[in-house]
């Protein structure tokens, strides 16, 4: 059996295949923050418009843990703390977040300076 030539690895090129993958943009943050793909996911449906009625809650609070902190006080309600902001929220009857509360989650990773790329815009 003849033995296969070895083949430089090029780095430009791996540098290249990885840009497909998607990543949220931290602009005024100084040290950004990696989130993984299941973060990434649930990033873009809280961005989505129309709203979604399907953001579950535990990827929601996942995905703020991974970016703020969430303590559950006494009373059942969730304190989150996204940059500057500050929400209390409610755990929603079932495994969705509601309509408002996903407007509100917005508003708070908007304003600490997450958002989603658009396909086609990574750096």
């Amino acid at each position: 059996m003849k033995p296969r030539p070895r083949v430089a690895y090029d780095e430009s090129r791996r540098i290249n295949d990885d840009a497909h993958l998607r990543k949220a943009v931290m602009t005024n943050q100084e040290q950004p923050v990696h989130l993984n793909n299941h973060h990434t996911d649930t990033l873009t449906a809280i961005f989505a418009h129309p709203t979604s009625h399907n953001v579950r809650w535990h990827d929601a609070i996942s995905l703020l843990e991974a970016v703020g902190t969430v303590e559950e006080n006494h009373s059942g309600k969730f304190k989150i703390h996204v940059g500057d902001q500050m929400e209390f929220f409610d755990r929603p009857k079932g495994h969705d977040c509601g309509e408002q509360q996903v407007v509100d989650f917005r508003k708070m990773l908007k304003a600490a300076g997450f958002e989603p790329t658009k396909p086609g815009h990574e750096d």
